[in-house]
């Protein structure tokens, strides 16, 4: 397979992103056209230089339609990337773009792929390769000082690298998958790490309810806390977007995966509590003003009894999860995967003394759909009937593309209720709820700036799709239909 013929089927999109900058910045957004120009796929962003932004756009693509063949740059022989000079993403001299890698330009890359990964369902030859958001940002951590040997030191501490993977259409993300461009990554051991740097490790384990819900779930992140040991201070500079941005995006009804957060205790009782034998595992079990970061926390000076509490985003989940194996969310739940209450709040599995109630799960379930099945819609009306459902298109999980019994196209989910004429935006007929930050997710935090909508299918109650948006946009119309000369 090639690149320009799996391009070959695309037709044309327009999705976006936005991140938050600072300790609760305002949002910036992040605009992807894209449009299919003969044998040329051409890209238009905003928001770092020109090679992070070609960078987004070649990170994006290469999982979903290159997966077959070596990486090279060929590849992008096939694809344009076009944005005028004195952009964000295209910026000039004297503009700084020190966090470009893990701003602007990873942002590009999250837009681009939820874009390709889109197109890629509604293609029978590349669903397969469609995959939710993948650990949606990535927390950069400096540190140096003098080690507990009296030596200088620096490095980064290379854990902020364990994301969680996207979901896909038949498996879970894998957990700590990391960015899905960086092939095999490394962090570094617990124990090295302390023969060489004055840090001392409280946890290292699974960021339970990290992974976005959905009938196959995104996959988990690392959590994980750390303290200033045998030395006078460790100077840091963190730099950390989308904190308040739950950008690792689920697909056709998943929900997003974990936000990053980040707390820091000062001055705590923590060389105290672990003489005692306490074994204090992150800064609720100690004494000490927490700072709880909405935003980037920049640079720090960390000191003895400083605490620094972590855990990062986790993958995006895949259709709706309600419609996930029970057993196999009880089988998560004792893994630590999934807390119990996570269990019935997004997946309607209700676990007791580890077992799933399987008619209590029935219950659940049902009593979800209800709800959703009396969401309202901005639109309603007569929409024609679907003639035969043999030949119609899958453009999301259960989201049809169908001839009408009079002629022409419409949307319809795959339980048979017809949704909008295909020349609407579906989403406007669907039942719509707006959806808080716990409504999305265990480990997710959300902007002020942000709304965050469900649409649900009207007829079955199946979650369609999830969409977080600036307040200040209109619900995007991802699906437009245009006949191509």
């Amino acid at each position: 397979m090639t690149v320009r013929r799996t391009r070959s089927a695309s037709g044309s999109s327009i999705s976006s992103s936005v991140v938050s900058h600072g300790p609760i910045g305002p949002c910036v957004s992040n605009d992807l056209p894209r449009v299919k120009v003969g044998e040329r796929l051409a890209s238009q962003s905003l928001n770092c230089t020109l090679s992070g932004l070609r960078g987004g756009v070649f990170a994006s693509v290469l999982p979903v339609i290159a997966p077959d063949i070596p990486w090279n740059s060929g590849i992008m022989r096939a694809i344009s990337v076009e944005a005028p000079e004195g952009l964000v993403v295209n910026a000039k001299q004297p503009a700084p773009c020190g966090g470009a890698t893990v701003g602007g330009a990873y942002m590009v890359k999250n837009t681009a792929h939820s874009v390709i990964s889109a197109l890629a369902t509604a293609d029978p030859s590349t669903r397969d390769e469609a995959m939710a958001e993948s650990t949606g940002s990535i927390q950069v951590f400096h540190v140096g000082g003098l080690n507990q040997h009296g030596y200088p030191f620096g490095g980064a501490v290379t854990e902020a690298l364990t994301g969680g993977g996207g979901a896909t259409a038949h498996h879970d993300g894998i957990d700590y998958a990391g960015p899905h461009e960086i092939l095999s990554y490394q962090i570094t051991n617990v124990e090295g790490d302390e023969s060489n740097f004055p840090r001392l490790w409280l946890r290292r384990e699974i960021n339970t309810d990290s992974g976005g819900a959905g009938r196959h779930h995104g996959g988990s992140s690392l959590s994980s806390a750390f303290t200033v040991h045998d030395a006078n201070f460790v100077h840091g500079v963190l730099m950390a977007h989308s904190l308040s941005m739950p950008s690792s995006t689920g697909l056709h009804g998943g929900l997003p995966g974990a936000t990053h957060h980040v707390r820091l205790a000062r001055g705590t009782n923590v060389k105290k509590a672990l003489a005692s034998g306490a074994a204090p595992v992150g800064v609720g079990d100690l004494d000490g003003p927490v700072t709880d970061y909405a935003g980037s926390p920049g640079e720090l000076f960390l000191t003895p009894g400083d605490v620094v509490d972590w855990s990062f985003h986790g993958g995006g989940g895949w259709c709706d999860g309600i419609d996930a194996d029970a057993q196999s969310v009880g089988a998560d739940v004792a893994r630590a995967r999934i807390s119990v209450e996570g269990a019935e709040r997004y997946y309607g599995v209700v676990v007791k003394d580890g077992e799933v109630d399987v008619a209590a799960t029935t219950r659940k379930r049902d009593e979800i759909r209800a709800r959703r099945i009396a969401w309202p819609r901005s639109r309603s009306g007569d929409v024609p009937a679907v003639a035969t459902r043999a030949g119609a298109r899958r453009i999301g999980d259960k989201l049809l593309l169908a001839e009408a019994a009079g002629g022409g196209l419409v949307f319809a989910c795959d339980c048979g209720h017809v949704l909008a004429p295909g020349s609407e935006n579906w989403k406007t007929f669907a039942g719509r709820a707006t959806l808080t930050a716990e409504d999305l997710g265990a480990r997710v935090r959300l902007h002020p700036e942000l709304v965050a909508d469900g649409y649900a299918c009207p007829g079955c109650g199946s979650l369609l799709a999830v969409e977080v948006r600036w307040q200040r946009d209109e619900p995007l119309h991802d699906v437009q239909l245009q006949r191509l000369s």
